[in-house]
């Protein structure tokens, strides 16, 4: 339980909110809650720095997380990234903002054109959200982010293309 628990949590990202593994495994809350206390006490995971009571943990160590990641298959990882993507989109669809970039990671990792072209608009999103708070060189990562995705499609899309170097 406890080790495919901390797979999964591993392709969500460094820190990752129980409430997410929950609803990405068929495990119960109890069960999760169970597991992620064993991975505490084994110094594998912890409370999140800056928490502020929002309940996220993250990996003790980087080479933890890496480990688990890699011990995935490549088909596996590509397919836990979409049901991560879909998980956070329906946990946090009252309040996607904060995950915009997380929400692009994950469909980026995706398995399909179909998350490809989700991340490209989460990737927009995030880009412009970057933007607005000044932080331009964030921004311009983000759209050549997307920039490369939609170079990739095939058929390539111009006019995207040309809206991506727009924006």
């Amino acid at each position: 339980t406890t080790r495919r628990l901390l797979s999964v949590a591993s392709v969500i990202g460094p820190s990752f909110s129980p409430d997410l593994v929950i609803d990405l495994t068929d495990f119960s809350p109890l069960a999760v809650v169970t597991a992620l206390e064993e991975a505490e006490e084994a110094a594998l995971v912890q409370v999140a720095e800056g928490d502020d009571g929002e309940g996220r943990y993250e990996f003790a160590h980087a080479i933890y997380r890496d480990l688990l990641y890699a011990g995935l298959p490549p088909l596996r990882r590509a397919v836990e990234h979409h049901r991560v993507a879909e998980a956070i989109e329906r946990v946090y669809a009252s309040h996607p903002e904060p995950w915009l970039e997380l929400l692009a990671y994950q469909f980026e990792h995706g398995h399909d054109d179909q998350d490809r072209q989700k991340a490209i608009g989460y990737l927009r999103a995030a880009a412009a959200q970057s933007q607005r708070r000044l932080a331009n060189d964030q921004a311009a990562a983000l759209y050549q982010r997307a920039l490369y995705l939609a170079d990739q499609a095939e058929p390539p899309d111009p006019h995207l293309h040309c809206d991506l170097l727009i924006e």
